[in-house]
């Protein structure tokens, strides 16, 4: 079986571990509004200083966590975003 032009190839993506993901939902808990939701605003202003990453880095993130595409990540949509943040910050690949 050949490669489909224009595919990229499977990008491995590392288990998120309940130690990790015990951290995110701590983060997410102090960012969140009212709602349990958290704001891409809120987000990307919490996360620039913090991780100092490329803001084309974070809008891919954005792309990929906010499944519902609603400008608002819930608790698992964050889990998703900053597990991406941790693969950019070890120069892993993002999907």
């Amino acid at each position: 079986m050949g490669d489909i032009p224009g595919m990229r190839p499977a990008i491995k993506i590392p288990p998120l571990i309940a130690s990790e993901a015990k951290e995110y939902d701590e983060q997410f808990h102090t960012q969140k509004d009212k709602d349990d939701l958290l704001s891409g605003g809120r987000a990307i202003q919490s996360w620039i200083p913090k991780y100092q990453l490329p803001q084309e880095v974070f809008k891919q993130i954005w792309d990929i966590a906010d499944v519902g595409k609603d400008g608002y990540l819930d608790l698992m949509e964050h889990r998703v975003a900053m597990h991406m943040i941790r693969m950019a910050r070890e120069k892993a690949e993002l999907p």
